[in-house]
């Protein structure tokens, strides 16, 4: 699995995430100027720089394996649904070590997108209720998210979503012929119907749509970091953090290269080390 970039026009393609697995979930911050990942085969979430380099892994697990994620540049949260039944929409904000689930999902939670307005999380959910096939789109307000709502309901299977400024964007497919995809819009709340967009020929892998209402410090000087500048749980907070094989310095501000590494050579990390190369001192 890879990751890349092109332009509007799909020119200037470039491969920037490459060696992975299953590279499942992309989320772009457009605040901080990072790029969050997912490769649900090996279990991983990370971020780098747009163009791949600094990789650091933030999440690793064999159980609750990251599947498909998305970002609010406002909170500096993380979302991300697992693998496995049922599925669960997890969040942390700027330390992964305080990740915490949010919601239980019947079905799979194929698709995930936060409005930076209102802070609410939309999930698509491709699943069987009462032994009738029914890909929805619910919500919930965080933190506590006891307040799960229905959104829009389909006929077709949904891939991707996104949700901004009063609309929801859906890449979609009919089950009669999966590979042709389209995009389609409505209006929230109503759930009005507003266009449709035949995809030809690609079969899309994340949908985004990038606002950039305010600029954090992150933008500026990149916060004082001299690697990476991840956005934290307020606004205008921030940490910084080092990519793999680097510590962060008492400063926290510099990197500063590990003077130690232990390496546990299983079966996964034999493969990690020959395949993955930023995984090794984030995984052990």
């Amino acid at each position: 699995g890879v990751g890349g970039r092109a332009r509007k026009d799909c020119s200037d393609r470039h491969v920037i995430l490459d060696g992975y697995r299953s590279v499942r979930g992309l989320s772009f911050d457009s605040l901080s100027g990072n790029l969050f990942w997912s490769d649900d085969s090996t279990g991983l979430l990370g971020v780098s720089t747009p163009d791949g380099a600094l990789q650091k892994v933030l999440v690793h697990s064999r159980n609750s394996i990251p599947y498909t994620l998305a970002t609010n540049p406002r909170s500096g949260g993380v979302y991300y649904s697992t693998k496995g039944s049922p599925h669960t929409i997890m969040s942390f904000h700027g330390n992964p070590a305080n990740t915490e689930p949010l919601v239980s999902v019947e079905g799979s939670a194929v698709a995930l997108s936060i409005d930076a307005d209102t802070n609410e999380v939309y999930w698509a959910r491709n699943a069987s209720i009462e032994n009738e096939w029914q890909p929805t789109v619910l919500k919930c307000s965080p933190p506590n998210c006891t307040d799960t709502s229905f959104v829009l309901d389909f006929t077709t299977d949904i891939r991707q979503i996104a949700v901004s400024r009063g609309r929801l964007f859906s890449v979609g497919s009919f089950p009669s012929n999966p590979d042709l995809h389209f995009l389609q819009k409505h209006f929230l709340p109503s759930g009005q119907f507003g266009s449709i967009i035949t995809i030809p020929e690609v079969k899309p892998g994340a949908l985004h749509i990038s606002n950039q209402p305010t600029q954090h410090i992150c933008a500026v000087n990149n916060g004082g970091c001299s690697h990476l500048c991840l956005l934290a749980q307020y606004e205008q907070s921030y940490v910084c953090e080092c990519p793999a094989h680097m510590k962060l310095s008492s400063d926290e501000r510099s990197c500063e290269p590990r003077d130690t590494f232990v390496l546990l050579l299983t079966d996964f990390y034999v493969l990690a080390l020959n395949k993955y190369p930023y995984v090794m001192d984030e995984a052990i």
